[in-house]
């Protein structure tokens, strides 16, 4: 029997202003970033968790996310506590 390799990944960004041209922009940077830095694909990933801070309601970061195929598996979004810059962060396993 051989085990899966599981890896948690951490990613932050920033946005400019509360659009959601801007939130899917940075969104969907950050995670294909991730991914080619980590040398993943899409099919190493299991979930995806992305939070924003309070100050970026435009959008939903998951809508992002599943429009550069992370739509799979699970996106959520929670909220997130205040920050002192518009922030979007991604984990992953």
């Amino acid at each position: 029997m051989t085990s899966a390799l599981l890896r948690g990944l951490r990613g932050a960004t920033t946005c400019v202003v509360d659009t959601p041209e801007e939130i899917n922009e940075a969104t969907q940077e950050l995670l294909l970033v991730m991914l080619e830095r980590n040398d993943l694909d899409h099919d190493d990933i299991v979930s995806v968790i992305l939070t924003t801070t309070p100050d970026l309601t435009s959008t939903f970061p998951a809508t992002s996310a599943r429009g550069v195929g992370f739509g799979t598996y699970p996106c959520c979004a929670p909220a997130r506590s205040t920050s002192p810059d518009p922030c979007l962060a991604a984990y992953g396993s």
